[in-house]
């Protein structure tokens, strides 16, 4: 079973047809300084949010960043917010731990919206047509990071690097970087700033600070929920589990 480390993020993307976003009103400082109290955000303001689930539209105003707050619970601990961008088709909302807090972030952020009318009755937010995930964990996995790739790979590419300092053993440590795309559809190409944006990529390799020789710690990331991801891990883990005998997990205690 993958054991987790940590949690390192979870976002979510909350997107709308046009025009359900109303970025008029939420440029109005009452606005602005509501949700910034509501979580005691330490970064608030008008500007063009990063891209993260895909391309921000151009538009006037541009959008709003709030980053760095807390929710506090009523029922546990303080929720961590990293950040909550609104655009003007869609609304990110990025925790520090499961994406089962997302859900009570967005609950209070509609509350605190809903007392702000954009004219005529309508809501600054619609309701969404659809919603994305995305996490990031780092998980301990059973399993050789030279077998994320065919051995054929592993042993093509270390025979062509050969002898590098002539005492350590140099090997291959691969790292996955993949889209899931529609296999009848044209490819956009995997660069910096392209259409499909940072948290549609699935990644999984080696974690830094790890010793390749004894590593078994992983950073992976992908668009799933937290709990999915997890699932999805433990999976790649069954599958690809060390030999038996091979670099077995250290005891733990002491």
């Amino acid at each position: 079973m993958a054991e987790v480390i940590a949690i390192l993020s979870s976002s979510r993307a909350y997107e709308f047809p046009p025009d359900r976003i109303r970025l008029t009103v939420m440029a109005l400082p009452s606005v602005g300084t509501a949700v910034q109290e509501a979580f005691q955000f330490q970064v608030a303001g008008m500007a063009v949010p990063p891209s993260t689930f895909g391309p921000v539209s151009p538009t006037f105003p541009p959008g709003a960043i709030f980053q760095l707050g807390v929710l506090a619970g009523e029922d546990g601990p303080q929720r961590h917010i990293r950040e909550v961008y609104v655009e003007p088709r869609r609304v990110v909302i990025s925790v520090a731990g499961p994406s089962s807090e997302i859900d009570r972030v967005w609950t209070r952020l509609r509350q605190v919206l809903d007392r702000f009318s954009a004219g005529e009755g309508a809501p600054i937010l619609g309701d969404p047509e659809r919603v994305r995930d995305f996490s990031e964990l780092t998980v301990r996995l059973d399993v050789l990071p030279q077998a994320l790739v065919a051995p054929a790979l592993v042993s093509a590419a270390e025979e062509a690097a050969g002898e590098r300092d002539g005492q350590a053993k140099w090997v291959l440590v691969p790292a996955l970087h993949s889209i899931l795309w529609p296999e009848d559809a044209e490819y956009p190409g995997d660069y910096p700033g392209n259409s499909i944006g940072p948290r549609n990529v699935w990644t999984l390799s080696l974690r830094a600070g790890s010793l390749v020789g004894a590593g078994r710690e992983f950073y992976s990331a992908a668009p799933l929920d937290s709990d999915t991801h997890l699932a999805y891990l433990a999976k790649v883990e069954r599958a690809l589990a060390r030999p038996a005998g091979r670099n077995p997990r250290p005891r733990r205690g002491g």
